[in-house]
């Protein structure tokens, strides 16, 4: 019995010494630090980190039009991602430029006012100013550095000009800018281009696809990457069966190799099978069209392969219509979600599916506008954001083409006859004046409607 209650006393004594100065438990730690004898407290906050960055450490030969980019572990605070905190600099001498970042793919840029010079040692560095969206700093400063050579990026902008029915091409479309002469030309007869207003590039087997508004057809050019001249197309698409009908922009879908097409003056959207080998007078596999579409000359659209969905720039509705189930979607089907305000003749489409958002031109009220949360977002509601005024010289905004990597945003001014360029483009908004503007005679543009960009960025 004596036993028993000394080893109950041993054990009350144990227990009371672990006690913490508040109570049985202990006082919890700060930042991962226990208490004063107590239990561990709460774990440190997870402070964010680089993932990649581009160009890569020690690269040579970097192109002179490149933008620098950084990725991080977690979401970051946009205003900490300054041109104080994300510097470019080649020896002593800072480099000017501007700094974005794109939140949805967590990525920072900064893109040079001016090209790098040729075969120069530049060093990029991201300062600990640089936080997360939580307000934690990086642990220590990261640095890199990479060497330019003497060229600039293989990026290749082709144009779709309805007027001049014709296709430019311009090289070097990362730093092309002013009175450019263009690098090819598809003119001609032997062509059959005819107002076209649709461009892609199959780059995988190296071919053009043009939707030829004028002659009610889709051409298809072998040697995307080469053709010029006034060269006959490979393949023609056309004749009563196509229901072609004022034929405005294509998408492939090189995984089912399905031709998507929108057409403005039979209020429908078609789809052709088998494209890779697709010619002649065929019938389309799917024909979306009927009132309950609230199709009215749609100009443009966005294939979102990953959501099976599709987008649509309706101009004459003055809307973007969303239809569910793309790969199956036929028929006299409504829109699963319709998307207005801030609109007024959208003709082109962009998605940036990785921030959800979505770009849209506008050509009778010279804009684009940014819709946030393009996933869900329905009915009329306000763009987040808003290009327009006077500074950005547009006059009949028509064809876009959001370049992700290097976050610039490309512009085809149809009545100016010209391609506006915006850098940063994740957060530009409002009257603002374009970065580069490729526009004179030599560029050989002729009411430019859509653009494609070949980017080796």
């Amino acid at each position: 019995m004596m036993k028993k209650f000394m080893v109950l006393i041993f054990a009350a004594t144990l227990f009371a010494s672990c006690e913490g100065p508040t109570g049985p438990a202990g006082a919890a730690g700060a930042k991962g630090d226990q208490g004063d004898g107590g239990t561990p407290g709460a774990p440190g906050p997870t402070l964010p980190s680089v993932t990649w960055v581009n160009p890569e450490p020690g690269d040579v030969d970097v192109a002179l039009d490149t933008v620098i980019r950084a990725s991080f572990t977690k979401a970051m605070n946009a205003a900490t991602i300054t041109p104080s905190t994300f510097t470019l600099a080649t020896g002593s001498t800072s480099v000017a430029g501007t700094v974005s970042y794109n939140p949805g793919s967590k990525t920072a840029y900064f893109t040079p006012s001016a090209s790098l010079s040729a075969f120069a040692y530049y060093t990029a560095t991201l300062t600990t100013g640089v936080k997360d969206s939580e307000g934690n700093a990086l642990s220590s400063a990261y640095t890199w550095s990479f060497t330019t050579g003497g060229s600039y990026a293989p990026s290749r902008l082709y144009v779709a000009n309805i007027n001049g029915s014709s296709i430019t091409v311009y090289n070097n479309a990362g730093a092309a800018n002013g009175n450019v002469f263009q690098d090819r030309i598809i003119v001609g007869g032997s062509t059959t281009l005819n107002a076209p207003n649709g461009i892609w590039i199959d780059s995988a087997s190296d071919r053009l696809y043009i939707s030829s508004q004028g002659s009610t057809s889709l051409l298809v050019f072998n040697n995307a990457s080469t053709v010029t001249g006034n060269i006959a197309p490979a393949r023609t698409i056309t004749g009563g069966n196509t229901l072609l009908n004022w034929n405005r922009e294509l998408w492939l879908d090189s995984a089912s190799d399905k031709l998507y097409v929108t057409n403005c003056a039979g209020n429908n959207i078609l789809v052709f099978n088998n494209a890779s080998i697709a010619t002649g007078n065929i019938a389309p596999s799917r024909n979306i069209s009927g009132g309950s579409t609230t199709l009215s000359c749609p100009s443009a659209l966005w294939l979102d392969s990953a959501s099976d969905r599709l987008y649509i720039a309706n101009m004459g509705g003055n809307n973007i219509l969303v239809f569910d189930s793309a790969s199956t979607a036929t028929g006299n089907i409504a829109p699963a979600r319709t998307i207005s305000g801030g609109l007024l003749e959208p003709a082109d489409v962009w998605l940036d599916s990785l921030s959800d958002r979505l770009y849209v031109s506008n050509l009778s009220n010279n804009s684009v506008v940014v819709y946030n949360n393009a996933s869900t977002a329905t009915g009329a509601i306000t763009p987040a954001r808003t290009i327009a005024g006077a500074n950005t010289t547009f006059n009949g905004t028509y064809g876009i083409w959001l370049d992700s990597s290097s976050d610039r945003l490309y512009v085809a001014n149809v009545y100016n006859n010209s391609i506006l360029v915006f850098n940063n483009a994740s957060a530009a908004d409002g009257n603002i004046a374009p970065s580069r503007t490729i526009v004179g005679a030599n560029t050989a543009l002729n009411y430019p409607v859509r653009l494609w960009l070949d980017s080796g960025q």
